[in-house]
């Protein structure tokens, strides 16, 4: 088996020859490399050429194309600092004034911000692959974790219980731009789109239900249309949401070591891969 083989069939249910190793390697690739942060997303080649050798070095099955958790977010307007050898990171929220989501609009993956150079990262990681490795797109942050970024995840975790209705149609517009995103990666040739939505966890599996999950089931099931895999990924112990995720749509859940393996396989449903 190729990795690539190795990493589809396990997606399939499939038994492989081998477990397929993706680690999430990230902006460490960069140091790894030699470079700094931003010399690696100086470009599309720069980030491919990053992450591919990284993978050649230590032989695992398969590479993550991503920057950072800001690059939706800035593509839309929100003002971040760009540091020589640190994240990207927000300043002031966008959306401090709720009045402005009225002219809040979904950004363009060709034009607007850092997409295109994550869009082209990806073509070029799926051409150099020759179909032997998995070229994983993040597709950023999910629309509930974008919310947070646009709006700041203090006063949207206040909101949620203050002005429930702009938190809804706030996640609508974010909702169509991370898809907006994903189907541009997708026809960039991604072998997998994934994204992440630790924010969501932190409002409690009630409110999980009624404003991360539903956002997550529309891009998920809108994206089973492009034929790709996809998976989702929450930070920390997601006992407790455990079996909402596995509502999601998503085909494959990434969850972090706190998570007991064992129990998330007798509540998961057996076609959705555990990461």
């Amino acid at each position: 088996m190729t990795s690539l083989e190795r990493v589809l069939a396990v997606f399939h249910g499939e038994q492989p020859d081998q477990i397929p190793v993706i680690p999430i390697i990230g902006q460490a690739a960069a140091r790894l490399n030699g470079m700094t942060m931003s010399e690696e997303l100086a470009s599309s080649e720069t980030l491919a050429s990053s992450r591919i050798a990284c993978l050649e070095r230590f032989h695992y099955d398969g590479i993550y194309i991503s920057a950072d958790t800001w690059v939706t977010a800035e593509a839309m307007g929100a003002p971040v600092v760009h540091g020589d050898d640190v994240p990207t990171a927000g300043t002031t929220p966008l959306l401090k004034d709720m009045s402005r989501l009225d002219r809040l609009t979904p950004p363009d993956p060709g034009h607007d911000g850092r997409l295109p150079l994550l869009v082209q990262a990806v073509e070029l990681a799926v051409k150099r692959s020759q179909e032997r490795f998995a070229v994983i797109a993040n597709f950023d942050q999910s629309p509930f974790s974008l919310a947070c970024a646009l709006r700041g995840i203090n006063q949207l975790m206040m909101d949620v219980y203050d002005h429930p209705a702009f938190v809804k149609q706030l996640l609508e517009i974010c909702t169509e731009s991370v898809l907006k995103y994903a189907k541009a990666l997708a026809d960039a040739g991604a072998h997998i789109l994934n994204t992440g939505d630790s924010p969501a966890a932190l409002v409690g599996p009630k409110n999980y239900v009624n404003f991360g999950l539903p956002s997550e089931q529309v891009v998920f099931h809108e994206l089973k249309t492009c034929g790709v895999f996809t998976s989702l990924h929450v930070c920390g112990d997601t006992t407790k949401i455990l079996t909402y995720m596995g509502d999601s749509h998503a085909h494959g859940l990434e969850l972090d070591y706190q998570v007991d393996l064992r129990e998330a396989r007798q509540q998961i449903p057996e076609e959705i891969t555990l990461v």
